[in-house]
C-alpha cells in the first residue's frame, strides 16, 4: 500500500488513464491541485484564458486523446465552465471537471466567504448533477472509492463527471488500496442472444447497411468498424455527428446520410435497405436532415453504447464493443447481394482561378487539401456545414460540435486537439462571428508551441444565422470589425499571418502553410451571403421546420 495525498493521487490516476493536461484557471480553492498537477512528472497545467475555453479545450482533448480534465475554482469558476461541460454531455466525451472548493471547516462554521451566495454550499453540485453522470465532493473517507467511481463512470459511459476536493483536505494522506477503476461487462445471456437475433435478421436480408455514429468514435473502435465492413462487404455511412467514424475512401462508403439534404442516391440506399445496422444512431435535428429522413425502424438494429434493441425487443447490459466483435465472429461476406462500387460523393474538384474565393471553392479545395490522419476541426455554423458533405481522408481525425452547437467551441478546442497528439498539426475552419467569442485563446496556443493552421471565414456577420433569420440584413446579425492579423501581434510568441480574397491566392498560401514550422492564421474573405449549398439547403428545411416564412 502506498501513502499519497487525495490531490497528488486524483492527478495520478488521471495520468495512469492517459490525461497528460489539465486545462483551468487558478483561484484560491484550487492551488493546492494545481501544485499536484506541477508536481506530478507526467502531467502539465494549461492556464487558460477563462474557464469556458478551458472546459472547450478539454472537450477538444477527449476527442483526441479519449478523456479530458478541467480544474476550476468554487462557485464563479465552475459556474462559468458548466456550458462546456453540458456540451461534453451531450456529445458524450469524458471530461473529468475537477472543482477546488472552499474549506470544510468554513462550511460547517457557515461562514460567509467569497465565490458563495452566502449559504446553501452544495447548490453548485446539485446544478451540475444535470449535465454530468456522476458527482461527488470528496472526504477522506470516500475519496479513493469517490474517485474511482467518478473515472468508471467517465471511461465507460463517455460522460463528464463532476469531482469537487475541499481546499483543507486536499493535501491530506490517504491510503491507497484499490487503484483501478470498476470493471464493465457485458451479460453474457443478453449479448449472446442479442447477436443470434441479428445474425438471423442480416441472414435474411437483401441489401444490408451498417449507419456508424460518434459512439463508435469514443469507444476507438473505428478501426474494428472498418475491419467489419470490410469483412462483411456491407455498405456503410455515418450520419453528421458520426462523421470520420468510417474510412471515406473506402469503397464501400456511400456519402453521409442526411435525409434528404444530401446524396439522394446515398438517402435512397440507406431508406430502401431491409437491414440497418445502426451502431449509436441519433436522430437529431441535424443528422436527419432537419427531420427530412424516413428511416424505416422496424428494419433497423439499434446498437447503442449499452444496449440493442431489435423488433421491439431491447437487450440490456450490453455494451458496443462486445456486440461489434461478437459479429465479426459471427459474420461474413454477405452472398445475398451485390453492393454497388464508389458510390458518388463528396465535393467535386474545382480548379483555383483568379476569381474571388467562394464557400463552394473552399471546401472543395479543403477536400483535396485534408491528408491521411489530419486533424480537421469545424466551427458550428457554415464551417461544420459546408464540410459535411466533404469526403474525407482515411483516417482524418474530424471534431466538430455538432449537437451541443455552442458557438465559440473551436478555438480552444483546437488548442485541445494539439496538445492532445503533438505529432498531428490541427486544421481549423472557423467563422469570424465564432472567433471573437474565444479568439484570446490563440494566445496560449502560442505560449503552449502548438502550430496549428488556423483559417477564419471572414463574412462580415453571422452568414448562418442570416440564412435562418427572416431578414438577412437584420442588425443584429452584424458584429464588430476586427483586424484579426493585427491582433495577434499583440501576442507573445511566433505565427504568421495572411489575408487572402482570392482563390490561386488561398491554395499558394494553404500549400506553404504546411512547410511553415509555426502557427499559421488565414483570414479569408467571402462574400456576406455566400454559403455552401448545403448550408442553403439546410436553412431551408429548417425555416420550413420552424415553420418560418420563406426568404424571398
Amino acid at each position: 500500500m502506498d501513502k499519497q495525498t487525495i490531490g497528488q493521487y486524483l492527478i495520478q490516476r488521471l495520468s495512469e488513464l492517459g490525461i497528460a493536461h489539465v486545462f483551468g484557471v487558478p483561484g484560491d480553492y484550487n492551488f493546492n491541485l494545481i501544485d499536484a498537477i506541477e508536481e506530478n512528472p507526467s502531467t502539465d497545467w494549461i492556464g487558460c484564458c477563462n474557464e469556458l475555453n478551458a472546459g472547450y479545450a478539454a472537450d477538444g482533448y477527449a476527442r483526441v486523446k479519449g478523456m479530458g480534465a478541467v480544474l476550476t475554482t468554487y462557485g464563479v469558476g465552475e459556474l462559468s465552465v458548466i456550458n462546456a461541460i453540458a456540451g461534453a454531455y451531450a456529445e458524450s466525451l469524458p471530461v473529468i471537471n475537477i472543482v477546488g472548493m472552499l474549506r470544510k471547516s468554513t462550511i460547517d462554521a457557515r461562514k460567509v466567504v467569497h465565490h458563495t451566495l452566502g449559504s446553501d454550499y452544495n447548490v453548485f453540485k446539485e446544478i451540475y448533477s444535470k449535465v454530468t453522470a456522476y458527482s461527488a465532493v470528496l472526504s477522506e473517507e470516500n475519496a479513493q472509492d469517490e474517485i474511482e467511481n467518478a473515472l468508471s463512470v467517465a471511461y465507460y459511459q463517455k460522460k463528464p463527471v463532476y469531482i469537487g476536493i475541499y481546499d483543507d483536505i486536499c493535501n491530506n494522506p490517504i491510503i491507497i488500496t484499490r487503484g483501478k477503476l470498476q470493471e464493465q461487462r457485458s451479460d453474457e445471456k443478453e449479448l449472446q442472444e442479442a447477436v443470434e437475433h441479428i445474425r438471423a435478421f442480416v441472414e435474411r436480408a437483401k441489401n444490408p447497411v451498417i449507419i456508424s455514429e460518434f459512439p463508435i468514435l469514443r469507444y476507438g473502435l473505428k478501426k474494428q468498424m472498418q475491419e467489419f465492413i470490410e469483412q462483411t462487404g456491407f455498405l456503410a455511412t455515418t450520419m453528421v455527428t458520426g462523421k470520420g467514424s468510417v474510412d471515406e475512401t473506402s469503397e464501400n462508403f456511400i456519402g453521409t446520410y442526411c435525409g434528404k439534404l444530401l446524396e439522394s442516391e446515398t438517402a435512397k440506399i440507406v431508406e430502401t435497405s431491409d437491414c440497418i445496422l445502426g451502431f449509436g444512431i441519433l436522430m437529431s435535428d441535424l443528422n436527419t436532415g432537419c427531420f427530412s429522413s424516413e428511416l424505416d425502424f422496424s428494419n433497423v438494429v439499434d446498437i447503442q453504447a449499452s444496449s440493442v434493441t431489435l423488433d421491439g425487443k431491447t437487450y440490456k447490459n450490453v455494451y458496443m464493443q462486445d456486440v461489434l466483435y461478437a459479429l465479426a465472429d459471427k459474420l461474413s461476406a454477405h452472398k445475398n447481394f451485390t453492393p454497388p462500387k464508389n458510390t458518388d460523393c463528396g465535393y467535386s474538384y474545382i480548379g483555383p482561378s483568379d476569381k474571388l474565393l467562394s464557400q463552394e471553392f473552399l471546401y472543395s479545395f479543403l477536400q483535396n487539401y485534408l491528408k491521411d490522419g489530419d486533424i480537421y476541426i469545424t466551427e458550428t455554423g457554415l464551417a461544420t456545414l459546408g464540410s459535411i458533405p466533404m469526403r474525407l481522408p482515411s483516417n482524418t481525425i474530424f471534431c466538430t460540435s455538432a449537437l451541443w452547437a455552442s458557438i465559440g467551441w473551436a478555438v480552444p478546442a483546437c488548442l485541445g486537439t494539439a496538445l492532445a497528439n503533438r505529432s498531428k498539426r490541427p486544421i481549423l475552419l472557423c467563422g469570424e462571428g465564432a472567433c471573437q467569442m474565444s479568439y484570446q485563446e490563440i494566445s496560449t496556443m502560442l505560449r503552449q508551441g502548438v502550430k496549428p493552421i488556423i483559417i477564419i471565414i471572414n463574412n462580415e456577420g453571422y452568414t448562418i444565422e442570416r440564412l435562418l433569420s427572416r431578414n438577412p440584413t437584420d442588425e443584429y446579425n452584424e458584429i464588430a470589425k476586427w483586424d484579426y492579423t493585427k491582433l495577434l501581434e499583440g501576442f507573445s510568441g511566433e505565427c504568421k499571418t495572411y489575408k487572402v480574397w482570392e482563390q490561386k491566392q488561398f491554395v499558394k498560401i494553404l500549400n506553404k502553410a504546411r512547410d511553415l514550422n509555426k502557427l499559421v492564421f488565414i483570414e479569408a474573405f467571402t462574400d456576406t451571403l455566400d454559403a455552401p449549398v448545403f448550408a442553403k439547403k439546410f436553412a431551408e428545411y429548417a425555416r420550413i421546420a420552424s415553420h418560418s416564412p420563406q426568404l424571398p
